[in-house]
């Protein structure tokens, strides 16, 4: 197939001829691109045919990319198993994040500037009068907080005149992080647990045991109690595998060029990773569109032995560090819901329960 450049309002010869040195140009500079020195003589990995001038901008769709991007990777026979090997062995070359252009200029909140989501999250978090002293006005605790402690330890060095390793700026940026990065996704993961439970009651009846015969039903369950109940464990990570928070995760960039399979993957090149493929790979996990915890119990206990999910949390070096908070969070949260109430379908109006098949929505993860 030919392609025509038009020289809009012109159709003299030097229109023409601008037209026709633009291309050359752009032809000779593609192929000192291709023949620079030192450029791997392996290919790229494969993929989808792109378009001239766009690229792949219409051929990635907009709605649930992840699953177009699971096809191509059946297609062009890409192992899911690459994500471990350079996200985890090779971590230290994948272990760079592109640019996000956006979130440099704006946080996910609209219309508000990073710079005053972090003043507002900084403010509420260590700005507040009450929690400006804590090391002097709070309390110890068994358990301390990170900004309990870290203004304990700024409070006391200025007392002695020692420098601080932290300053106040450091201590309100890693509180405000904590915050905000664990504040939506754990809100998410708490109503997918909800909407699992309501929609598998033999689940829910089954944890509800544990959770009473551990517990009891004389008080709440408590962070030692975590331990002793796997199978609430489990509930948590088949919602994981169910439906991965971030479908495709946060992009890595590699640090230098680098061969894998065969194929070249040159430095600065974005890699994401496919989790919600992962999750539902049939040659690891039977039957994946079905919520059933016990597939990770071995074979001799009634499970097949599936392995947990990988992926939710990220890879290598660039792993949330926040994954225990947030799965000891969840585990508490869960565990009281299951001591102290029924989950059940919204009641219709000739009152009785109306179960419904929710509508879900994928668009922008892309």
């Amino acid at each position: 197939m030919g392609y025509e450049l038009q020289l809009f309002g012109s159709s003299s010869p030097s229109g023409t001829v601008t037209i026709l040195g633009l291309t050359v140009a752009l032809l000779l500079t593609a192929y000192r691109m291709l023949r620079a020195p030192g450029r791997s003589k392996l290919p790229l990995p494969p993929g989808p045919p792109s378009e001239p001038i766009l690229g792949h901008y219409r051929v990635v769709p907009e709605d649930a990319a992840f699953k177009q991007y699971a096809e191509w990777a059946k297609e062009y026979s890409t192992a899911l198993s690459a994500a471990t090997e350079l996200l985890e062995k090779r971590g230290s070359n994948y272990a760079d994040r592109p640019r996000f252009v956006m979130f440099e200029e704006y946080t996910l909140v609209p219309c508000l500037p990073r710079k005053h989501m972090a003043d507002v999250a900084q403010d509420g978090l260590v700005s507040n009068p009450h929690l400006a002293s804590l090391g002097s006005q709070v309390p110890a605790t068994d358990v301390q907080s990170f900004v309990h402690t870290r203004m304990s330890i700024w409070h006391e060095n200025v007392q002695k005149g020692l420098p601080n390793d932290f300053d106040l700026e450091d201590i309100k940026g890693a509180a405000a992080t904590i915050a905000i990065a664990g504040n939506d996704t754990t809100a998410a993961t708490l109503m997918l647990l909800v909407l699992y439970l309501m929609q598998n009651p033999e689940v829910q009846r089954k944890a509800q045991q544990e959770v009473d015969r551990v517990v009891g039903k004389d008080r709440l369950p408590a962070w030692d109690d975590i331990p002793n109940l796997p199978y609430t464990n489990l509930v948590l990570q088949e919602t994981y595998r169910m439906n991965p928070l971030s479908p495709l995760g946060i992009p890595h960039a590699s640090v230098a060029d680098d061969a894998y399979n065969g194929m070249f993957i040159p430095k600065g090149t974005i890699v994401y990773q496919n989790v919600w493929a992962m999750c539902n790979d049939t040659s690891v996990y039977a039957d994946p569109s079905r919520f059933w915890p016990e597939r990770y119990l071995p074979v001799g206990q009634g499970g097949n032995g599936e392995p947990f999910p990988a992926g939710n949390f990220g890879f290598g070096r660039r792993i949330c560090i926040g994954r225990n908070l947030a799965e000891n969070s969840l585990l508490i949260v869960l565990a009281t819901m299951l001591a102290t109430v029924d989950i059940d379908w919204p009641v219709g109006e000739d009152g009785r329960p109306a179960p419904f098949e929710p509508e879900w929505s994928f668009r922008g993860q892309a």
